[in-house]
């Protein structure tokens, strides 16, 4: 080591260089400097307005349909339990053709104040350009978010009718049974038939809140003719309870001699099955 006195005075050493104070900080990124801000993205009120008063507005019955199933299946599964409010919040939503939703408007004044304890804000579609598009078919609806933890979907305006069996759209069928003794026979065959094709999962029933109720058409040798839902909600279940698998498509069948039935699946699950005008 060398001499203490040879040693470099700590005095003269210079000391490491300090970021000058009074200069700027490095800038770092903002908002605006990586995009569109949260606030500017959100389509403002008279974009909304234009959404819903002036696009064009989808009134295919089996399109909204499914846009209402698909709807109201999304906003369920997306809503926590976690809210406050005592009345029903009333939403009209405009919806895209593949299900995005474009657009919505309170209809009351407590679905405002509520409204970032529903869903919507965040299934939001934000387009990149943060404007929305007025030019495209959409699909209308009232949304009803109600204290008990249930949504309800239904079309905006009306005179639009959530597709369902019309009188004219009626099957042909051919004479109906009246045997008492026939129809017992048949309605215990059909039970067994549709318990066959049930879901067999717990909890059936949880996804509907009231009862799903068919008329089904049943031909002496087992065939369902046809199946026609009470509604658009038993409409919306024939597929996943696994109804429509049931028929058989053979026009001439038409002609046969059926029994007419109804068929209910409870909002618990249960399957009851009877004959149309009872026995």
């Amino acid at each position: 080591p060398e001499p203490e006195a040879e040693q470099p005075n700590a005095a003269e050493v210079s000391p490491t260089p300090s970021p000058d104070a009074s200069a700027p900080p490095e800038a770092s990124p903002t908002a605006t400097d990586t995009g569109a801000s949260e606030s500017s993205a959100i389509p403002n009120e008279a974009q909304v307005d234009a959404l819903l008063n002036t696009a064009p507005e989808l009134r295919d019955p089996a399109v909204l349909t499914t846009l209402a199933a698909n709807l109201d299946d999304t906003l369920t599964e997306s809503w926590g339990q976690e809210y406050s409010f005592t009345e029903p919040l009333v939403y009209r939503v405009g919806v895209a053709e593949n299900g995005d939703i474009l657009g919505f408007k309170n209809v009351n004044d407590d679905a405002l104040t509520y409204l970032k304890q529903t869903p919507l804000l965040d299934l939001l579609y934000v387009p990149v350009d943060s404007k929305i598009p007025t030019d495209e078919p959409i699909g209308q609806f009232e949304v009803v978010f109600n204290p008990d933890g249930e949504v309800n979907v239904e079309p905006w305006n009306p005179e639009v009718a959530i597709a369902s069996p019309s009188a004219d759209e009626s099957p042909k069928v051919g004479p109906e049974i009246k045997d008492p003794d026939e129809l017992e026979r048949l309605n215990g065959n059909l039970y067994a038939e549709i318990l066959g094709v049930l879901p067999d999962e717990p909890g059936l029933g949880n996804d509907w809140d009231t009862d799903l109720v068919y008329k089904v058409h049943y031909t002496p040798d087992g065939d369902v003719v046809a199946i026609e839902p009470s509604d658009a909600e038993a409409e919306r279940y024939v597929d996943y309870l696994g109804l429509s698998d049931l028929i058989n498509t053979d026009p001439a069948l038409a002609e046969r001699d059926q029994g007419e039935f109804m068929v209910v699946v409870t909002d618990d699950g249960i399957l009851q099955v009877s004959p149309w005008d009872g026995f």
